[in-house]
């Protein structure tokens, strides 16, 4: 699976809803996370992978890595004002971190 990039248009494009057991569905959340173990992360969109769907993977820092919570159609709430203490890459940014 390869990444999407920063400089990528479809990262700017609306992602269209998902249902629970829609046809590739599972495929596309076992490559996701295969992606995710690979490089590290802790959280992966599926627009981050090129595909315009509303899927988000998350796992905690001191999570190992098969342990990631798939979120359909997450929607934003609130945003934090500060960042957890962890450092990680951000994979849309390359050499990039985060704090």
């Amino acid at each position: 699976m390869v990444l999407v990039y920063c400089w990528d248009s479809r990262l700017r494009q609306r992602c269209r809803s998902v249902e629970p057991g829609e046809p590739g569905l599972e495929t596309l959340v076992r490559a996701m996370q295969k992606a995710m173990q690979e490089h590290d992360g802790v959280g992966l969109a599926a627009p981050q992978v090129g595909d315009l769907r509303r899927v988000l993977l998350v796992r905690r820092p001191d999570d190992p890595p098969e342990r990631v919570q798939v979120m359909l159609n997450p929607v934003l709430i609130e945003a934090a004002q500060e960042l957890p203490g962890s450092k990680k890459a951000a994979f849309l940014f390359p050499a990039s971190t985060a704090r």
